[in-house]
């Protein structure tokens, strides 16, 4: 269960990473949002996951329709925000 946590504590700390420089590029948290929807769509298409959140991620975003994967990228952003600043 460690090993879990961890592995979700890096992946939030990547995460809170690519949004500072997003900010620091002076993106609004709209454009964030659906950058992180285009990039999802495409990761769906190209890449595999490296660990167990990706797993999920891409799962849930290969099921979501376009308006919950925007509502995911918005949600995701958030909770980054709330949980790590």
């Amino acid at each position: 269960m460690a090993q879990l946590t961890e592995s979700f504590q890096h992946f939030e700390k990547e995460l809170e990473q690519k949004l500072d420089v997003a900010k620091g590029m002076g993106l609004s948290k709209e454009h964030i949002d659906l950058s992180a929807k285009r990039l999802g769509d495409w990761l769906l298409k190209e890449s595999e996951p490296q660990s167990p959140e990706q797993v999920l991620l891409k799962q849930m975003w290969q099921y979501a329709t376009d308006d919950e994967r925007h509502a995911m990228s918005s949600v995701l952003h958030k909770m980054i925000e709330r949980t790590v600043h």
